[in-house]
């Protein structure tokens, strides 16, 4: 160990003669020999080398965000919460069955089958890798949930020792004889391809579906430079593709709603609220409460991909013709 960080020794020595005298810095060598002997220096050094990674984070959130603990996601208390836990364990749960099959509850059990089977090293290893799999659940227990499964997304670090722990509880369970055994590996091997192709053939059809995000992108950047887009779905692609400023509505609580527009308003600023086709009537109960959403029941602005909807807020239905004719003048020629 101690050559292995020999390039660093020079330093550490002039550390230790600075605090220590001269004397202390016949201590360096030793001291890290008898480090380097336990398993505690091993983790120090694992857990320092992880270390750049999250305070770069935290110095980035800071200058943009004003705080290490806030990201372009919100606040930790908003984004968090404990109300949240039984719907994230039931939906991801759920969701996870539905795309991996109940194949993938075998990981649960593998430490268990492979210790029985007197497997004790692959045991500890397949506790490990469960324990790695609560770590990445328990982190979005907690988070804001989402009604589309494809935010299984998120638990995707912990799939590939999911797989192989559920993989070696099979190998445990699986039928001793040759042929038998070669029966049931194909068996299940066919079946998984299967149902992997069928829960991801959607996946086929994913250029054509993501896009729409270009395409509503397009159409805002033909609408005046200094318009507010109200959305949530689309608010990451309009900044990007149409340099346009966005406010995701997720983040508007009701209480508010009402006096932000006005301020808006009174800012001169013109106003676009844009839904995706299943947003209408997510921002519907979230708004409908406390101010007039009738608009939402007319035919929008302007739509895009035949799925994202533009709604002109402000300027007012009337002058409507001021900003439609910039819009298909500056379209592009194969148009959304």
């Amino acid at each position: 160990m101690v050559p292995t960080y020999a390039p660093g020794l020079p330093l550490l020595m002039a550390a230790f003669k600075a605090v220590g005298g001269e004397t202390a810095v016949y201590l360096v060598v030793p001291l890290l020999g008898a480090l380097a002997l336990t398993r505690v220096w091993r983790a120090v050094v694992f857990g320092v080398t992880l270390l750049p990674g999250p305070i770069a984070v935290a110095a980035i959130n800071n200058h943009l965000y004003g705080s290490p603990f806030t990201s372009g996601y919100g606040t930790i208390d908003t984004i968090y919460a404990g109300r949240y836990f039984v719907t994230n364990l039931v939906r991801y749960s759920t969701w996870l069955v539905e795309t991996q099959t109940p194949f993938i509850l075998l990981a649960v059990a593998a430490p268990f089958l492979l210790r029985r089977a007197g497997r004790l090293a692959v045991s500890r290893l397949a506790l490990f890798a469960l324990i790695f799999v609560a770590g990445v659940l328990l982190l979005y227990l907690w988070y804001t949930p989402y009604e589309d499964r494809e935010f299984l997304r998120l638990l995707l670090p912990a799939y590939p020792l999911m797989l192989v722990a559920a993989a070696a509880a099979f190998d445990v369970l699986a039928p001793a004889a040759r042929r038998p055994r070669a029966a049931a590996f194909t068996s299940v091997a066919v079946l998984l391809a299967v149902w992997g192709v069928w829960e991801g053939r959607q996946a086929f059809l994913t250029r054509g579906y993501e896009a729409r995000y270009r395409a509503a992108a397009r159409m805002a950047a033909a609408l005046p430079e200094n318009a507010l887009f109200l959305s949530n779905l689309h608010s990451g692609s309009l900044r990007y593709y149409a340099h346009r400023l966005t406010l995701r509505f997720e983040w508007l609580a009701p209480d508010v709603f009402v006096s932000a527009l006005e301020q808006i308003r009174t800012s001169g600023r013109p106003l676009f609220v844009v839904l995706d086709e299943a947003e209408r009537e997510t921002f519907r109960a979230q708004y409908a409460a406390v101010a007039d959403l009738s608009w939402l029941d007319g035919p929008p602005t302007l739509i895009a991909a035949k799925r994202v909807f533009f709604y002109q807020l402000w300027p007012p239905v009337d002058d409507r013709a001021t900003v439609l004719p910039l819009v298909q003048k500056d379209r592009p020629a194969h148009g959304p």
